[in-house]
């Protein structure tokens, strides 16, 4: 599988460390067969991907959100499918939660909808603690945490090596 992405606070030499390419998002757009969702809502990313993002989709591309519902623009996502500009959708988070039962959404095949559960599995409790004493650990040691991998553009409170 190749893995392309678009981030503006990571640096490309650091996704390239995870065999990550980087791309500009209507390049990621294009070429993505599977374009999935992870980012932080702010008004920079209000409805990052709307009708013209969808349509530089490929048609048989899936668009998966897991992030916050109101990166997709939903009227746009609801014509995307219903013509066939993409192949399909996979949403954890919509719009307005919880969605309505008259959501025009609700009445598409190519779409499955779940119930937003964020990173919940049977391993969360424990594995979620570990990570947590791991960051504040190196942290406490002047260390960045592993997870950070937006280190240029983090301002710590303290120096960190």
């Amino acid at each position: 599988m190749n893995m392309l992405a678009s981030d503006p606070f990571v640096d490309p030499q650091v996704m390239a460390a995870f065999q990550v390419q980087a791309a500009g998002l209507d390049v990621l757009l294009g070429r993505a067969d599977f374009v999935s969702l992870h980012c932080a809502l702010t008004k920079r990313t209000y409805h990052l991907i709307g009708e013209r993002e969808l349509r530089l989709m490929q048609k048989h591309a899936i668009l998966v959100n897991v992030s916050r519902g109101q990166l997709v623009d939903e009227r746009a996502l609801y014509r995307a499918l219903r013509e066939g500009w993409i192949a399909g959708a996979a949403l954890d988070v919509t719009e307005e939660e919880p969605i309505a039962p008259d959501n025009p959404l609700l009445t598409l095949d190519n779409l499955v909808i779940t119930p937003h559960s964020a990173a919940y599995s049977n391993l969360h409790p424990d594995s979620f603690w570990a990570a947590t004493a791991q960051a504040i650990i190196a942290l406490a040691h002047g260390r960045w945490p592993d997870s950070v991998v937006n280190r240029k553009d983090v301002v710590p409170a303290w120096p960190l090596s």
